[in-house]
């Protein structure tokens, strides 16, 4: 359970952090400058900070079985979802 805890923690860590290092190839990419790829990035955190704690309050009087429930349609109207699905042998869920 702590490996998992541990390595959770270090892919969201690393999803969250990665595009502060990638702030040249990321404004090269898209062909505007880095401090606008920077602000683009901190509206981003500054989004997350703010949602957090309200959408936290609000759910948590919700079961973490129904938050599940609610995400999978969600997770498989994706092709990747689907194709991972297939290959396991399950089905999505109908709905």
């Amino acid at each position: 359970m702590l490996t998992a805890l541990m390595l959770a923690a270090f892919t969201f860590n690393t999803a969250e952090n990665l595009p502060i290092g990638l702030l040249e190839l990321i404004a090269e990419s898209l062909r505007v400058s880095v401090p606008t790829v920077g602000l683009l990035v901190t509206g981003y955190g500054v989004t997350v900070a703010a949602a957090s704690v309200p959408l936290a309050h609000v759910m948590r009087g919700v079961a973490g079985r129904t938050c599940q429930q609610g995400l999978t349609p969600a997770r498989a109207s994706r092709p990747a979802y689907r194709s991972r699905a297939r290959r396991a042998g399950a089905q999505p869920p109908h709905g």
